[in-house]
């Protein structure tokens, strides 16, 4: 993807669902970064909405709940009151 002011290369930083940035509609907003540091730029994010994920897509967003759910378990495993309970 190309700088909309410089048109040097930017690099893609990550991918989220649209629900991280408060877009109800389902779907994925890319952010990027320009390369060029005499450039103003410093991020583009582009927003794509989607009646129906593909694939790949639906592939990233269970990745994702996967990973956010298993953080939470985690979380709790660790958690003061989880040793209480495992002594019971």
């Amino acid at each position: 993807m190309k700088c909309p002011l410089c048109h040097k290369e930017m690099l893609w930083n990550n991918d989220f669902t649209n629900n991280d940035f408060g877009i109800e509609e389902e779907g994925i907003t890319s952010l990027y970064t320009c390369i060029n540091d005499k450039c103003d730029v410093d991020d583009v994010s582009i927003t794509q909405k989607f009646n129906k994920l593909k694939p790949w897509q639906e592939e990233i967003l269970e990745k994702e709940e996967s990973e956010n759910v298993s953080a939470f378990l985690n979380h709790f495993d660790h958690h003061p009151s989880a040793a209480k309970d495992k002594k019971k």
